[in-house]
């Protein structure tokens, strides 16, 4: 017996790491395929579960993953949403006296010039290239939902965000080279990364966190971030190097979320796992997402886009997750705060990202977003009797995580036509 289990141990390690390997996915005409990594976060490979989203890509020579989740915001209040002018009544009086420029300076101003309430960023992994060099090509397979990464030496990488739970997965094979993966933490004390053409908001300074934590041992690191009053999040990576196989898992958990599980003990529960059970798992939750629908259309071009957009569905709708966001799971990663904040545009932005689950047989993804809706009755009531002055329920606009009104533009008045129309009819 001394020499059996010995064996079975070392079977049982090698299974573990390297079952996945060898593992082939399913190829489609929508795929994407590269022949290099992107360098802008908003051109990344995109993956994602609804609740927590990865974005693939390349910054100064390293692979880096952005890491995101739903409920990362700071939800602090606006000092212009209080006082007497509050009111759409004396929205109508400024109309009608054809001064609108208080109205936006009440409403409009403050939403472009205070950096919060928004959503804010998670972190990244990074992975030095500078042994393993530049990769010859990149993939993502729609119908697995997985991100393959080769380099012409023959060292692979495999990356998934798990479809049924807040975790993500890499795997390197035929690894020659000593690299390990490093938690970088957004630069909350910067004056801000360098700007693309992205629509990006203020400096994450400007939100006046102090830098959160860092701490790595041997094969985890973990990162804690205080944001406004009581709000934190944490992320955590694991991983484990076996032969010529580097293999981790990555979780990101918030203080708004009802768990009680913090990110290390996620990613350390989800490892017990093994990935290719967890690959196995994944796979099969994608294989009845495409399975509940299917069109075929003669423009390659168009079936491409459809299958693409039936992706990113797939990617951040669940049907216990917050309703899909601007940028829904995937926040900008550039030292800014996101794109018109990352907030909820209650208009055609929510409303349109949800038509294909109702043509498309995916009903169950709809409810994160009826769910939330109907969940934040309480505080749309609030709203509609405090600046309608009315009994009743309507949705901001603009609005938080939670439903709270953010000011700006769209909430208020539209344009000043539609307002004219508003002060004549109410």
């Amino acid at each position: 017996m001394k020499r059996i289990i010995p064996s079975l141990f070392s079977i049982l390690i090698f299974s573990f790491f390297l079952s996945a390997e060898n593992t082939s996915f399913r190829k489609s005409a929508g795929d994407l395929n590269f022949d290099s990594l992107a360098i802008r976060w908003d051109e990344a490979i995109p993956l994602g579960n609804g609740t927590i989203g990865s974005l693939i890509w390349c910054k100064d020579g390293k692979l880096r993953m952005s890491l995101d989740r739903t409920d990362l915001w700071d939800l602090r209040p606006m000092d212009s949403l209080v006082g007497k002018n509050y009111s759409f009544e004396w929205v109508k009086s400024q109309i009608r006296k054809g001064d609108y420029l208080p109205v936006q300076q009440k409403f409009d101003h403050p939403y472009n010039r205070e950096a919060a309430p928004s959503k804010i960023p998670g972190a990244a992994l990074e992975f030095s290239l500078k042994q393993l060099g530049k990769p010859s090509k990149v993939m993502l397979y729609l119908k697995d939902a997985v991100c393959e990464v080769i380099w012409p030496e023959g060292t692979r990488m495999i990356s998934f965000v798990q479809a049924d739970r807040p975790a993500g997965w890499f795997q390197f094979t035929n690894l020659r080279v000593d690299i390990s993966p490093q938690i970088i933490s957004p630069e909350y004390q910067a004056k801000g990364g360098a700007r693309a053409n992205d629509h990006s908001g203020a400096s994450l300074k400007r939100l006046g966190y102090e830098q959160g934590l860092i701490k790595t041992t041997s094969g985890k690191s973990t990162y804690h971030q205080k944001g406004y009053e009581d709000f934190y999040y944490d992320v955590a990576v694991i991983w484990k190097r076996n032969g010529d196989s580097l293999t981790g898992v990555w979780s990101i958990t918030s203080s708004l979320s009802d768990s009680i599980i913090n990110a290390e003990a996620l990613a350390d529960n989800a490892f017990e796992g093994g990935i290719a059970k967890v690959l196995a798992g994944h796979k099969e939750y994608w294989d009845n997402f495409w399975e509940a629908s299917d069109i075929r259309v003669p423009d390659p071009v168009i079936q491409r886009q459809y299958d693409n957009e039936m992706y990113k569905l797939g990617s951040v709708a669940r049907h216990d997750s917050y309703p899909i966001s601007l940028q829904a799971v995937w926040t900008a990663d550039n030292g800014y705060l996101p794109p018109w904040k990352g907030d909820y545009h209650h208009d055609l932005n929510t409303q349109l990202s949800y038509w294909p689950v109702y043509t498309g047989n995916h009903l169950s993804e709809g409810l994160g977003y009826l769910n939330t809706l109907w969940n934040q009755r309480d505080i749309y009531r609030k709203y509609t009797r405090e600046y309608f002055g009315k009994p009743g329920m309507n949705v901001p606009g603009v609005a938080t995580l939670l439903g709270e009104p953010m000011g700006g533009w769209i909430q208020y008045s539209m344009s000043q036509t539609c307002g004219a129309w508003l002060a004549q009819h109410f």
